[in-house]
Formats: C-alpha cells, sequence, structure tokens
C-alpha cells in the first residue's frame, strides 16, 4: 500500500473546482455550510481550513440528481463519517484512503466495481457498508472481485457489510481473524466459493452467509460414457464436513439422479450416459440455499 499523503488546497479556491462531480460538489457545499454556519454555493471560495472542519459526510435524503463520482473527497482531512446511499458512485477513489480518522464509511447501493487493498488504510473505521452494489447490466455485475487480505488491518471494525454483491468471488480473506471487535458480518447473496475463515473467528460475531450463487460452470463437450468428474468448489465440502459452520446432516440435493458425490466429499461425478446438453445443479439441502449448476454437452 503506498503511504499516505493529504490533499491541501494552496489558495482560495471555488467548490465547483474542487469537487469534479457536480452532485457531489452540491452535496459538499451544503456540508461546508453547515460547519460555517454561512451559505457556500458551488460557485464559492474555499480555503483549506475551512474544509478541514468538515468531521460528517452524511446524506439522509435521497436525491433526485446522483452523485458518479467522490473525486475531491480528500480535502477533508478530518473526515469521521461519510454516508451516502443510492447514488451511483463507480470507485473507491484512492485519495479516500488518506482520510484516516474515519470510523464510518457507508456507500450502499452504489456502482462502486471493486475493493482495493489501500481499504486497510482506514484503520479507524468501525463500520464498512458496501453492500447492494448495483450492477450496470446482467454481463456487468456490480462490486467483484475478491475481498483483499488488507481487511484484516482493520482491527476496530465492529460491522462490515458486503452482502448483495454477486461478483464478489473466491475465498473469504483469513485476515479476518485478526478483526476481534467485529460483531457483524452480513455476506449473504454473494458468491463466495470458500468461506473456511468462518470456523475462525468468534463465534459472537452474528453471520448471515445464506445462498453464495456461484451460477453456471460450462464444462464444454465431452464423450460419452467418460469419466467426468469435476472437485467442488470448498463451500460444498465445508456443508458436508462435522463440526464446520456451514454443516448440515442434510447435505447436498443434485437435480440429477445419475450424479454423485464421492465419500470423500471432494468431487462429483457428473453423468455422460446420455448424449446431448446436461445441466446439473447442486444445492444446500438446508436453509443456506447456496448452489452451483454445470452444463456440458455429451457427444
Amino acid at each position: 500500500m503506498k503511504p499516505v499523503e493529504f490533499l491541501l488546497i494552496e489558495n482560495p479556491t471555488p467548490v465547483k473546482d474542487i469537487f469534479p462531480d457536480s452532485v457531489f460538489a452540491q452535496l459538499a457545499a451544503a456540508k461546508i455550510s453547515d460547519v460555517l454556519d454561512r451559505e457556500v454555493t458551488v460557485e464559492d471560495e474555499v480555503v483549506q481550513d475551512e474544509l478541514d472542519q468538515v468531521k460528517e459526510f452524511l446524506v439522509f435524503t435521497p436525491t433526485d440528481e446522483k452523485a458518479v463520482s467522490l473525486g475531491g473527497v480528500g480535502y477533508f482531512r478530518n473526515l469521521e463519517k461519510l454516508m451516502l446511499e443510492s447514488h451511483l458512485i463507480e470507485a473507491l477513489p484512492e485519495e479516500l484512503g488518506t482520510l484516516t480518522n474515519l470510523s464510518i464509511l457507508v456507500l450502499t447501493s452504489n456502482r462502486i466495481k471493486s475493493i482495493p487493498s489501500w481499504i486497510g488504510n482506514l484503520t479507524q473505521l468501525t463500520r464498512l457498508h458496501l453492500d447492494s452494489q448495483t450492477p450496470d447490466s446482467e454481463s456487468i455485475p456490480g462490486l467483484s472481485g475478491e475481498v483483499p487480505e488488507s481487511i484484516g488491518r482493520l482491527t476496530k471494525l465492529e460491522h462490515l457489510a458486503l452482502h448483495n454483491n454477486l461478483g464478489l468471488t473466491g475465498k473469504l480473506p483469513e485476515s479476518l481473524v485478526q478483526l476481534t471487535a467485529l460483531q457483524g458480518l452480513p455476506i449473504q447473496t454473494n458468491a463466495f466459493e470458500d468461506l473456511t475463515v468462518l470456523n475462525r473467528i468468534s463465534p459472537s460475531v452474528v453471520v448471515n452467509a445464506i445462498n453464495q450463487a456461484l451460477g453456471k460452470v460450462d464444462l464444454g463437450v465431452v464423450a460419452a460414457d467418460s469419466v467426468l468428474q469435476v472437485k467442488l468448489p470448498v463451500i460444498f465440502v465445508q456443508a458436508q464436513t462435522e463440526g464446520d459452520v456451514l454443516y448440515d446432516q442434510r447435505g447436498i440435493e443434485i437435480n440429477h439422479p445419475d450424479a454423485l458425490i464421492g465419500e470423500d466429499h471432494l468431487y462429483v461425478d457428473l453423468p455422460t450416459n446420455q448424449t446431448g446438453d446436461q445441466e446439473v445443479t447442486l444445492q444446500f439441502a438446508s436453509n443456506i440455499k447456496t448452489s452451483i449448476t454445470y452444463t456440458y454437452k455429451v457427444e
């Protein structure tokens, strides 16, 4: 991670020139007005000392116009709380990582694409909400990729909300065990393939991990009557392993009678005895409702 470098305005500058996004500039002008106890418009000039007085940027009322960028937010060098829900923010700008006084960062229901590794710079965070990022389209998901290991540096974090992001995949990082203050971890309706770290965090943490929708995996064309053995995602192994937090004695349901999970619970043997397009879905039998579908063509 890069060293923290604060932004600085050296001369009086119009608000609209500090914050490139016109909607965010208007919201910023309102927050500056609140702390200075006088009206400030986007046309008015401000100095760094005035921006440094803004400690809270909380927008509770939905606006008709939506901000797309947080550009310039780094000039609020003493910011402690930032909440901007239901806008169209597309990215977490790197300058946000300089705001090391931030204790609350709530950006629910925007269009953020990924969680940057510098998120670990924000070591004063107690709440981080990046849930329900809206996809641009069916083919372009909202928040996607993996959660960076640097999340483990946020040792004061009490609530981490990442739910309703079907593009979030891979392994939930081992560094979560370092979050000893954690109380809530809603991660439902994502696509995590490995949640073994849940076995190593405090049982007092309230976790919601239902509905990891792993989608469809296309295996291509296979020969008739051949062996088609596929390694299961780790989360499916967890569901069959006694003692695991995801274990359920009801096991895994399969929609095809000829598909079988091996005794080691690591692989599934998919049928190739019938030609044509095949689709086999595996799903947790419990109420966790996690599923994966394999598609392939037998010739």
